[in-house]
């Protein structure tokens, strides 16, 4: 997804108070600090980032288990106080793991989730990993222009 160049957004969280900022490319800045928001709002706020962040992790993933398994990563991460944690690429590594070794999603999982980042980029690069990865995104790529005719294709000839 393209970033928006209209105006950048940041914030500063300086211990329990925070402030959110939008730059635009004109260099005018608006600014929100969240001790001005209502209680109320400042819920809903927190609701809506935590659906967000819960839904961003599973956005590239087609199917219920692995996009299950995403969301509930990122879920135990900010159960653990980790923000920045991420699971895997969009559940491939899930998905690719059950497909290598024929083990039930749930126990995949739980595995994954006992390994740290290194271990998890160690895993990927097994060759059988990396052929059911390429044979996930191959999968995935097709599925994407099912049913799409060539002359879809902006071309002329």
């Amino acid at each position: 997804m393209a970033r928006n160049s209209v105006c950048k957004k940041s914030f500063v969280i300086d211990g329990s108070d925070a402030v959110c900022s939008w730059e635009f490319a004109d260099g005018k800045k608006v600014e929100l600090d969240l001790a001005d928001l209502p209680d109320s709002m400042y819920l809903r706020a927190a609701v809506h980032g935590i659906l967000q962040k819960g839904g961003d992790s599973y956005s590239n993933t087609p199917n219920p288990g692995p996009a299950r398994a995403q969301l509930e990563a990122t879920l135990a991460a900010l159960q653990d106080g980790d923000w920045n944690r991420r699971a895997d690429a969009s559940g491939i590594l899930v998905e690719a793991l059950v497909k290598v070794t024929g083990q039930p999603m749930d126990a995949v999982v739980e595995r994954l989730r006992s390994m740290d980042d290194k271990a998890k980029k160690e895993l990927a690069k097994h060759p059988q990993m990396k052929v059911a990865i390429k044979k996930i995104e191959l999968e995935r790529a097709e599925a994407k222009v099912d049913g799409k005719e060539a002359a879809d294709m902006p071309l002329d000839f």
